[in-house]
C-alpha cells in the first residue's frame, strides 16, 4: 500500500522544515554577531622622549659656535631612553587612510 499524504500533512511538513531553517539561520546570525571582525589600524603617538643626539665633526671656531651650528644640522646618531618616555597624545587612523577614528590626550594619565 502506498501512503498518500493529504494537503494538510504536506503543509505541516513544509512548516516544520521552514521553522527548522529559520532556527538554524537565527543561530548562525548569533554566532556571527559574537565573533567581532579584527581590522588594521595605524596609530601615531606623540611623546616627549629623552634622547642623546650625536653630531660628529662640526666645523666651528669655538664650542659656543659649534653648539649653535647643531641647531641646523641633522644628527649622525640618536640614542633613545625609552623607559623614560612620556606620552602626550595618541591618534588612531583606519589603516592606509587619513580617516581619524580616535584621538586621546594622554598627558593627565
Amino acid at each position: 500500500m502506498v501512503e498518500t499524504k493529504t494537503r494538510e500533512q504536506i503543509a505541516l511538513d513544509l512548516k516544520k522544515v521552514t521553522e527548522e531553517k529559520r532556527k538554524k539561520e537565527a543561530e548562525d546570525k548569533k554566532k556571527k554577531a559574537k565573533i567581532k571582525e579584527k581590522k588594521n589600524y595605524d596609530v601615531r603617538v606623540e611623546t616627549t622622549l629623552p634622547a642623546i643626539l650625536t653630531y660628529k665633526s662640526v666645523l666651528a671656531e669655538s664650542p659656543e659656535q659649534a653648539l649653535q651650528l647643531t641647531k641646523n644640522l641633522q644628527p649622525n646618531g640618536v640614542q633613545y631612553k625609552l623607559n623614560r618616555r612620556r606620552d602626550i597624545k595618541a591618534t588612531v587612523y583606519a589603516a592606509g587612510s587619513l580617516i581619524i577614528l580616535l584621538i586621546k590626550n594622554l598627558v593627565g594619565m
